[in-house]
């Protein structure tokens, strides 16, 4: 069966015509589409003190274009004018899981390159200013109407108005526009200049997508090496007397650069340093554990009648195939798992609910039944049942 992009483009089509290339407007790629979450329900969101949200005041506050942080009272968003302000909220998939799977309709991309799923409300003539992303992104439209407008011409760090708490184009020549009704998608590469305008009401889900440069992999990978290697220092026993003390001899950078190489890790080690960086939760989200009193007997018995297993909302998973095994990847950790589990692998790093590999299992010592245990314990896996009744 051919891979679709929401709309029903042929995922090939897309990947080779537009990704990375040029825009993509896809009219209805969902249609009859109803929100997940209510206005109502939205601004409560972003009273909690571990969502990252942000408001954006194009005119009213302390100064064009002002950025406030979260959490909010509700009596501030209460407050707000009726026109020109827009409230955006990041990882909206760690929250519902109506979120994680609304992101499944993009699995022609690779999971690990999906960073989020934000949304963001505003009334009208709500906008975040004229600006460009540095990463590809889909803007869906949820609710409401937004006239969005691109660019073609090519901008540099010059072309910003200077002062503001957001980067705000200052002079945005568009020569293109579309207005996005519910159900309807805008694709754009990085590096396209754009400026969306609510027309009244209106929701927005962005789905953003990683694109790490190398200063920050290298810095985070640096940081984490820090942590987990052991110090040495430099010795040399073997030191011997050099004619002249002022030179660094060949022999002695030879020492240096083995030294610095010995902390530089093998490829297996990181790839997989890779696998739990991009798998990680963000900082401030911290994932609730409820204590189950629970062993692996009892757990088997309670998933032995169920279709479906369940993620938590927003686990980040995916895996690296090995030679005779597989790494799997979930939310910042390690597991191996035998080939004889591809199935369970790809059905668990592709669903928000995935087919019970446990279902006609009678053995607590399996490989599989001993995984999802642990996944059960960390409040990573439920039942449908506990989905339904929790």
């Amino acid at each position: 069966m051919t891979k679709t992009i929401p709309g029903g483009m042929p995922a090939v089509e897309f990947l080779t015509e537009y990704w990375q290339k040029k825009p993509c407007f896809i009219g209805q790629a969902v249609t009859d589409f109803q929100p997940f979450i209510s206005k109502e329900e939205f601004l409560s969101l972003a009273s909690r003190d571990e969502v990252e949200s942000r408001l954006v005041l194009e005119s009213g506050g302390e100064s064009p274009w002002e950025v406030i942080h979260g959490p909010f009272e509700e009596n501030e968003l209460a407050a707000l004018p009726p026109e020109h302000w827009t409230l955006l909220i990041q990882n909206t998939e760690l929250y519902f899981p109506a979120a994680s799977q609304f992101l499944e309709r993009f699995n022609f991309i690779p999971g690990w390159r999906i960073d989020d799923l934000m949304i963001s409300f505003a009334p009208l003539n709500g906008s975040v200013g004229p600006h460009l992303d540095s990463y590809d992104v889909f803007l869906f439209q949820a609710m409401g109407k937004r006239k969005w407008s691109i660019s073609s011409d090519l901008y540099n760090d010059d072309d910003f108005i200077e002062g503001l708490d957001i980067r705000v184009l200052e002079n945005f020549s568009p020569d293109k526009e579309w207005i996005l009704e519910p159900g309807d998608m805008l694709y754009l590469p990085p590096g396209i200049a754009h400026y969306g305008v609510a027309l009244e009401d209106c929701m927005t889900f962005s789905i953003g997508f990683r694109a790490p440069s190398n200063h920050e992999l290298i810095s985070q990978y640096i940081d984490d090496l820090l942590i987990n290697k052991k110090e040495n220092r430099y010795t040399d026993p073997d030191l011997s007397l050099q004619a002249h003390s002022g030179e660094i001899s060949a022999h002695h950078l030879g020492n240096i650069r083995a030294f610095m190489e010995s902390v530089i890790p093998r490829e297996i080690e990181l790839e997989n340093w890779f696998g739990k960086y991009v798998t990680r939760l963000p900082e401030n989200f911290k994932l609730d554990i409820v204590k189950i009193e629970s062993d692996i007997t009892t757990f088997l018995h309670k998933v032995q009648g169920e279709k479906y297993l369940t993620k938590r909302p927003g686990c980040r998973s995916v895996f690296i195939s090995r030679e005779n095994y597989f790494e799997l990847y979930v939310n910042g950790e390690e597991y191996r798992v035998s080939q004889a589990s591809e199935q369970f692998v790809h059905n668990f790093t592709e669903n928000q609910n995935f087919e019970n590999p446990l279902r006609n299992e009678n053995r607590t010592d399996s490989e599989l039944c001993t995984l999802l245990f642990k996944l059960y314990l960390r409040s990573i896996i439920s039942t449908e049942s506990e989905k339904n009744h929790g």
